[in-house]
């Protein structure tokens, strides 16, 4: 780049008494010419053999349609809708491209992932906040087997996130399955699935008794270390991924939902 070039993008990125360039400030230009820094959040079934590189994908392209492979960068997905969370609403569509720009994500995948965000949430925030360094781990392993999933057997997470949409409230950490006999099915399918992303002894399943979700358990054949818990009022099955905490009056352990499902969910439904 010549000096015209570079005063053209920026008429102060030059230093001329160091006649150095400050590079940061060029970086809208770079990452507009530069296009293979820029990754897609989901890759069209054709390129599940990692060959993005040999596709042009245009601003214009559906990125999303009917895909969920998820971009091996969905650690940068999740930081950039942090980003997006830390905005006052009204400024969020303003600046998007500037953190779009950041992240090096397309312009038309980064609308896409803020739309999806927004839809699947009845509230203000695109993404759930997690606390603890165990979930933290939680949630970094569930979406290293999620991404492996997504190219082993993306009908398998098709599935689950299918599942997992139709039962979302925002407002719960978990999800509620009827009495029926159509929603234990759906319900021991989630479970399948859903052991294969997060290990089974991080899951609960509650009902109006632990009897009853052991028999569930042993009726459809689902593994034996997911735990169990009652609540009376409970007559359907809810299903959350808990983590372990102390209680302060009486010293005891007992478990509580993690967020880990519901912000599992929040990413990969992103489609």
């Amino acid at each position: 780049m010549n000096y015209q070039k570079v005063n053209y993008h920026d008429n102060t990125a030059y230093n001329k008494i160091t006649k150095t360039v400050e590079l940061k400030k060029l970086r809208v230009h770079f990452a507009k010419y530069l296009k293979a820094h820029h990754s897609l959040l989901f890759i069209s079934p054709k390129d599940s053999s990692h060959e993005l590189s040999k596709q042009i994908v245009g601003e214009s392209t559906d990125i999303s349609a009917h895909s969920i492979f998820i971009d091996s960068r969905y650690d940068t997905v999740i930081s950039f809708l942090r980003d997006l969370d830390s905005l006052k609403t009204d400024l969020r569509l303003k600046e998007i491209e500037n953190i779009a720009i950041k992240y090096g994500l397309y312009l038309a995948a980064a609308h896409k992932i803020y739309e999806n965000a927004i839809n699947l949430n009845n509230n203000d925030n695109l993404i759930i906040k997690t606390k603890g360094q165990n979930t933290q781990k939680l949630i970094d392993l569930a979406l290293d087997n999620a991404h492996k999933m997504s190219i082993d057997n993306p009908d398998l997470l098709r599935e689950f996130i299918s599942i997992y949409k139709a039962k979302h409230i925002t407002s719960r950490s978990y999800l509620k399955f009827g009495i029926k006999k159509s929603q234990h099915i759906l319900l021991s399918k989630f479970m399948e699935i859903g052991c294969q992303l997060v290990e089974p002894h991080y899951w609960q399943i509650v009902s109006d008794s632990e009897q009853s979700v052991t028999d569930f358990k042993k009726k459809y054949k689902l593994d034996s270390s997911i735990r169990t818990g009652a609540r009376v009022d409970c007559r359907e099955f809810e299903v959350r991924i808990i983590k372990k905490i102390k209680n302060r009056s009486d010293s005891k352990m007992y478990y509580e939902s993690s967020g880990v499902l519901k912000f599992l969910g929040s990413i990969v439904s992103s489609k």
